[in-house]
């Protein structure tokens, strides 16, 4: 939500806020998950679960970069007069179809965020659902 609200872009003086927030992000998937992975589904399989685990965060950049492009191809062509119906408020174009401003990549944070806390309720159903972690006596 930092990000799509548009308070981090063009100022540089907070650009740690944005940065401290990432690296707490994957410390916390690759230092925590897989205690919570041998946890949850034993060590039995543990090779095989954090495998699968871990492979997530390069399949996410795989598609999320695919999302990015696409938005900000689309936006500096529409912010450009080509393909669409106008200027973007805040974008500055040039011959070479760049795209400056937050406008370029808002639409993709704000998707960011939406499939976060879509995560974060999908992470509370496991664990308080039916059939969840908390009813077997799973401790997360």
């Amino acid at each position: 939500v930092l990000l799509a609200s548009g308070l981090v872009q063009q100022h540089g003086e907070r650009f740690w806020i944005v940065s401290a927030l990432v690296g707490a992000g994957y410390g916390a998937v690759f230092s925590l998950v897989p205690i919570l992975i041998s946890v949850i589904w034993g060590v039995e399989n543990f090779g095989t679960n954090w495998g699968i685990v871990a492979m997530v965060p390069a399949l996410g950049a795989t598609v999320w970069g695919v999302v990015y492009s696409a938005v900000y191809q689309w936006a500096a062509e529409r912010g450009a007069g080509r393909g669409g119906d106008g200027a973007l408020e805040g974008v500055t174009m040039v011959e070479d179809v760049l795209c400056y401003g937050k406008d370029c990549y808002a639409p993709t944070f704000w998707a960011m965020a939406v499939c976060v806390w879509i995560a974060c309720g999908l992470w509370m159903w496991a664990w308080r659902g039916p059939g969840g972690w908390h009813r077997r006596g799973i401790a997360v």
